[in-house]
């Protein structure tokens, strides 16, 4: 009477990781062009936000990948690890005039500089 019996629930679900990430990349709706302006410097992880040196870069939406427990940020193809010196191609923006267009933009990461990577 294998058919009257009640499905058993997985047990994996119990045993997979809670935790959150540590933290909420800010994302802009890519249209496909981007700018070719080029800017370099260490990526770097500081209160829960990820910046390029002091440059917040607001990343196209769905176009990279952020592994949290290797703190490795892939964009297009190339991979960065925190603390290593990393290349985006984008143009700058202005905080206040653009805080409209980001998605998913902390508090905690305001600052006079960002980056829009593309």
């Amino acid at each position: 009477l294998a058919a009257c019996e009640q499905p058993q629930q997985p047990q994996q679900s119990q045993q997979q990781p809670t935790s959150k990430p540590t933290m909420n990349i800010p994302v802009y709706e890519f249209n496909g062009i981007s700018a070719t302006a080029r800017l370099e410097g260490t990526l770097l992880l500081k209160n829960g936000c990820l910046y390029l040196d002091e440059i917040l870069p607001i990343l196209p939406e769905g176009n990279f990948n952020w592994d949290d427990q290797q703190q490795v940020l892939t964009l297009y193809g190339n991979a960065y690890k925190v603390g290593q010196r990393a290349v985006f191609g984008g143009h700058p923006g202005n905080y206040q005039q653009d805080a409209g267009r980001i998605k998913q933009l902390s508090k905690q990461c305001k600052t006079e500089h960002i980056w829009f990577a593309g």
